[in-house]
């Protein structure tokens, strides 16, 4: 019914991603580029050689999600980052999905993800049965890594409610699948 309310115009008297069960990361950026399947599946390819090229239906894929050109399923079977996964490509502004704004408190951090246009998020939406939740947040790091926007500015962790400055530093650590909140 959120969804729903939120694509469509209605408010919502429920709070967004209040959950703390959702395993996602959000890179916040000032620009969008509509991208191909094509080209996600070679920056996966990139990031774990071997595995997402040459095109496939099983074992590790990526196929067109919903949205073309803005979503992607990707199905990871590679040991110690398996799951089922969504990655979103977002032209609109992050707090169109979710509160997230309301938890930011440094009034600066706040301003910036506010002015932030665009989106890109790495959702687990299945998990197999024989991964760890840091499987999930391990592939999902290492992605972000690769797919955030040269202009990303903001790593939100939605559920949790947490937000870094997104550097170079902080890229390198994503791309190492490290964890870039401290928290580990």
């Amino acid at each position: 019914m959120g969804l729903l309310s939120r694509l469509f115009g209605k408010k919502s008297s429920s709070p967004r991603h209040a959950g703390h069960n959702m395993i996602s990361l959000v890179a916040l950026a000032s620009t969008w580029r509509k991208r191909s399947v094509d080209e996600i599946r070679q920056d996966l390819d990139e990031t774990f050689p071997g595995e997402f090229l040459p095109p496939r239906s099983e074992g590790n894929f990526v196929i067109e999600g919903p949205a073309e050109g803005a979503s992607y399923c990707v199905q990871c079977t590679i040991p110690n980052y398996t799951g089922l996964f969504l990655i979103h490509n977002v032209p609109r502004q992050y707090s169109a999905f979710s509160d997230y704004l309301q938890h930011i408190k440094n009034p600066e951090m706040r301003r910036l993800a506010d002015s932030q246009a665009c989106w890109l998020s790495v959702d687990l939406i299945h998990r197999h049965t024989t991964e760890s939740e840091e499987d999930a947040y391990r592939f999902i790091r290492r992605v972000l890594g690769k797919l955030a926007p040269e202009d990303t500015t903001l790593l939100i962790h939605p559920s949790q409610y947490h937000v870094a400055r997104f550097t170079p530093k902080l890229r390198a650590i994503l791309a190492a699948g490290g964890e870039p909140f401290g928290m580990a």
